[in-house]
């Protein structure tokens, strides 16, 4: 099924949604009516803005990746016969899973429009999430969704076991007697003997109990290791570090703490958003998953943009010039003219570079605002 197929597919399936409005409203109307007379409240979710609740599940039911049954996101890249596969199995096949015909790298432009209409359930809804979100939120939500899975904390391969945070002290009381954990973080380990943690409470406390079950028994050890030890670049570093230390004359110059956290983070300003933080320190530290960089890597046949084709996909391309994001780039740049800040280059977007202090949080954020409306944060 080609691109226009498709998109004639989408069409009939929203006319089909929209045919049967007027019977969800009597229905909601019923409901209203039998909950004034039984005195209960019933609260029938709502569709998002724009969609029939009919038919949002089938079209994100197009989206289906034949090979793991997750959602096929934008970009969307289609096989000669109009077959899709997701951006995670993609890479790991030789041919269409649907036909055997040849992969190819042909842009579905009508159903990335149809993607951004739709809500897609969060992949822990088995576990219980009731999410949807459209496909801009989903990979941040995912990140800290309260349903995803906890691996196994008992250090080895053995146990391939993951569930939710309650399920993992039900875990360890039912499969291992002894446990023996290495870590390279003091800090941690400090913060494990203190009574009233300051941070990541609920994992704390998990851990705090599970030492208790020594009374019954059980075999716990922590063990300190320090990390990079033994590895001759590592310690090269490390002498150098010391020498330059010992060898050098410095003048001690008297700086608190206060400012000195200040004058750090002010151009590496931290979001609230764990994935806008991460994306922002990938861009600054240039190790992306643009295909520029995975092709330096050996792990992308070919460094150039999925939409221009021709050009390699590098973080500059990305942010300042693929005609894909033509339109968001008119905005930022427009954004940024109102708040007096003139240049439009990487070390102004990321760091603030050249920006006025005072500013500086507001260019961060309206980087940060350009990387969601693009909609490549899973793919940076």
């Amino acid at each position: 099924m080609g691109a226009y197929a498709e998109l004639c597919v989408a069409s009939v399936l929203i006319s089909v949604a929209l045919a049967f409005e007027p019977v969800v409203e009597t229905k909601r109307a019923s409901m209203s009516a039998f909950a004034s007379k039984s005195g209960r409240a019933v609260h029938p979710q709502s569709p998002p803005s724009g969609a029939a609740p009919g038919g949002n599940t089938e079209l994100a039911s197009l989206f289906e990746c034949p090979v793991c049954f997750d959602y096929v996101l934008p970009p969307i890249l289609q096989c000669q016969s109009g077959h899709l596969v997701c951006a995670n199995c993609r890479p790991k096949l030789t041919c269409c899973p649907t036909c055997r015909g040849a992969l190819g790298n042909i842009r579905n432009l009508a159903m990335e429009k149809v993607a951004s209409t739709v809500m897609f359930p969060c992949k822990y809804s088995s576990s219980g999430c009731s999410a949807t979100l459209l496909h801009t939120d989903k990979t941040e939500h995912e990140d800290t969704c309260e349903f995803r899975p906890y691996m196994c904390p008992c250090p080895g391969a053995s146990c391939k076991w993951q569930g939710s945070l309650e399920q993992v002290m039900p875990h360890l009381m039912s499969v291992h007697k002894s446990i023996t954990t290495l870590q390279d973080s003091l800090s941690s380990l400090h913060l494990l003997l203190s009574r009233h943690p300051r941070s990541s409470t609920s994992l704390v406390h998990t851990t705090q109990r599970a030492l208790h079950l020594t009374n019954e028994g059980w075999e716990i050890a922590f063990q300190w290791v320090p990390s990079h030890a033994g590895i001759p670049g590592n310690e090269v570093a490390d002498s150098a570090a010391r020498m330059a230390l010992t060898e050098v004359n410095t003048t001690p110059f008297p700086l608190p703490l206060s400012t000195a956290t200040r004058l750090i983070s002010r151009p590496w300003i931290r979001k609230k958003s764990r994935v806008l933080d991460v994306t922002l320190t990938r861009l600054r530290l240039g190790h992306t998953r643009l295909t520029a960089h995975l092709h330096r890597l050996c792990l992308s046949p070919d460094p150039h943009c999925p939409w221009c084709m021709n050009i390699p996909e590098t973080i500059e391309h990305f942010l300042l010039q693929c005609p894909r994001f033509h339109s968001h780039h008119v905005v930022l740049q427009s954004q940024l003219l109102a708040l007096n800040v003139t240049t439009f280059d990487l070390p102004t977007l990321l760091a603030a570079a050249g920006v006025p202090p005072s500013r500086q949080h507001a260019v961060i954020r309206l980087t940060c605002a350009f990387l969601r409306k693009t909609g490549q944060l899973p793919r940076l």
